[in-house]
């Protein structure tokens, strides 16, 4: 028994839907990593806020602000890594902007015009493939900015207690 076959119309729909899908994850990511900067960021914020001058400081506040910051700091350049813009790609993608931008109008209109149903269904897969690497690159490093941040919990909780019974 054969199993049927998508037709190029139902391959096409499919492998644009894929696309979509895969880009609609492209922003779930940006509002996860936007809240572990703003945490991240806010703790710090507030570490400087609490501390005390450097010279008050006494071996339980370095102790515990140490891995504090240290975590935070690994939770921000994790969070960074992930939202840093890889624009990389195919030189001759008529679906990614950096390509179609570095070609004049007319050029990929016409090549867009032209582009036969085969090589048109490549690029879209392509496309769906190369975002697919870049996300889970990001979603990585996202979930190592979430286990720093959570790892500075405590310390971070602990040194501002003790910056705060200081005075």
């Amino acid at each position: 028994m054969t199993r049927p076959v998508l037709s190029a119309r139902a391959r096409l729909s499919s492998a644009e839907e894929n696309l979509r899908r895969t880009l609609d994850w492209v922003t779930r990511f940006d509002n996860k990593a936007a809240i572990v900067l703003g945490a991240a960021t806010g703790m710090l914020g507030i570490l400087a806020t609490f501390a005390p001058p450097y010279a008050a400081w006494n071996v339980a506040m370095a102790a515990f602000a140490a891995p504090a910051i240290a975590a935070l700091a690994v939770s921000l350049v994790f969070a960074y890594l992930g939202t840093y813009p890889r624009t990389a790609g195919p030189s001759r993608s008529l679906l990614y902007f950096g390509s179609i931008a570095a070609r004049p109008y007319e050029e990929f209109r016409r090549e867009f015009a032209g582009r036969d149903v085969a090589l048109f269904l490549d690029d879209l897969l392509e496309q769906c493939h190369t975002n697919s690497q870049i996300l889970a690159e990001k979603f990585a490093r996202l979930r190592r900015a979430y286990v720093a941040l959570f790892a500075a919990i405590v310390p971070w909780a602990v040194t501002i207690f003790l910056f705060r019974s200081q005075g």
